[in-house]
């Protein structure tokens, strides 16, 4: 048999390949595994390269097409990552003007203002168990206009005025769900819906408001509006536990309130 060729012990001399030999500069782009056996090796070009093996780039910036590579556009930058596929993340104070799934990404603390503003119709906002501390004299979470189909759901909301508060000019136009969120230290009420259409508080807990723990109306001359408020929490609250105006069908199960209805 002719001897193998070597460099510092290693094969290089492509004769050999039939061996299952192979150079240090394929290691990079072909696995080993595929020189189990002669029929597996790949064909290679004039430049001596395995045709249509991946060719790392040699650092971040992008570069033209390489031998082995089909002809085409340069190699562009990855798009970014979000939180979760098709989730949006918000990690600052934020007006949500589009329909989507919105997940919070940190704790938020703003000095003014309200920290999430929903001005959209099929929104999300997932508070992905973080927590927002109200400003002074704001709302966690403000829902501005007659939007249908928004949730709130699986996180904290501390101080300020208003835990979630929503307001349409329209009477009984607001569709609003809000579900598992603790709500704490709101100097008025907890959940404000006015305009409400249907209105759906589940498993939540309102403790320490000022004023009532919930105030949901449809708007003053509306029609009636809808809901549940199932397996909720309320304590310690300054008026009214839940305060429900001209409700048409009103379900309320399962929720444990040291403040009194109305």
């Amino acid at each position: 048999m002719k001897p193998l060729p070597t460099t510092g012990g290693v094969p290089v001399d492509d004769t050999y390949r039939g061996y299952g030999w192979l150079r240090f500069s394929d290691w990079r782009s072909v696995p080993l595994s595929v020189y189990s056996s002669h029929e597996n090796l790949p064909k290679r070009n004039k430049a001596n390269q395995p045709i249509g093996a991946r060719h790392e780039p040699a650092g971040e910036e992008s570069h033209e097409a390489c031998p082995g590579h089909r002809s085409g556009p340069r190699h562009s930058a990855a798009a970014p990552i979000l939180a979760d596929e098709a989730r949006i993340p918000i990690f600052q104070p934020t007006t949500i003007t589009q329909p989507g799934y919105y997940i919070l990404t940190r704790d938020l603390s703003p000095a003014s203002g309200t920290a999430i503003t929903i001005q959209s119709d099929g929104v999300t906002v997932d508070l992905n168990g973080r927590a927002i501390n109200n400003a002074p004299s704001q709302g966690a979470i403000a829902v501005n206009g007659a939007f249908q189909n928004v949730t709130i759901r699986n996180g904290r909301l501390l101080g300020g005025n208003y835990g979630v508060n929503a307001a349409a000019s329209a009477p009984g136009t607001v569709n609003l769900r809000v579900e598992r969120v603790e709500i704490r230290n709101t100097a008025f009420v907890g959940v404000q819906v006015i305009g409400a259409g249907i209105v759906q508080v589940i498993s939540c807990r309102i403790t320490d408001s000022g004023g009532d723990a919930t105030f949901i109306e449809p708007q003053t001359g509306g029609t009636a509006f809808t809901g549940q408020f199932i397996d909720n929490v309320i304590d310690n609250v300054g008026r009214f536990g839940i305060d429900v105006g001209a409700a048409e069908a009103w379900r309320c199960a399962g929720t444990s309130s040291r403040a009194s209805a109305r």
